[in-house]
């Protein structure tokens, strides 16, 4: 979920990679991953930054189970906690106005051939869906943030009703 991926380059212990402008958030991300982090650099000296775990064996199971066929797909018995919807939301998703009342936008195009499966994720909601991700109506938005709770994820205030950076 999000914009995480782990890099198999065929060796057994593989690591985990997350590239992004927020370098605020990654810098928070590595204080939550704690000895499991490497570094965060700036890539090709732009306002894009990588942070990189170290080499795990254990990420080999996590890419077999969300990996099919080398394409990231969310496994079929995923639980969506408040922790998991947090991070799928801030790396992928959007907070917009609809007549003056905030709804959320999640990108999820590596799923969209899955949208009964995406449903029954978000268990307050009934989405609708667009060519790649997925729209909550004010009211389900209003749930969404009940459900992953009102303080913001570091680096990300904007997408929290009533936060600015």
């Amino acid at each position: 979920m999000g914009d995480g991926c782990i890099h198999d380059d065929g060796n057994e212990r593989l690591k985990f990679i997350v590239e992004m402008n927020n370098q605020k958030f990654l810098q928070w991300l590595e204080i939550q991953l704690k000895e499991f982090t490497t570094s965060i650099v700036s890539v090709n000296n732009k306002d894009t930054y990588k942070l990189t775990t170290i080499r795990c064996p254990e990420f080999k199971k996590i890419y077999n189970r969300w990996y099919n066929n080398g394409v990231k797909k969310f496994p079929k018995d995923l639980q969506l906690t408040k922790n998991k919807l947090r991070m799928w939301y801030v790396t992928d998703g959007h907070l917009r106005e609809t007549s003056g009342r905030p709804n959320i936008t999640i990108g999820c195009s590596n799923e969209y051939d899955r949208q009964e499966y995406l449903s029954e994720l978000l268990p307050f909601a009934n989405p609708s869906f667009y060519s790649d991700g997925l729209w909550l109506s004010v009211d389900e938005t209003e749930l969404a943030f009940e459900y992953m709770g009102h303080n913001p994820v570091k680096g990300f205030d904007r997408k929290w009703v009533n936060n600015s950076e």
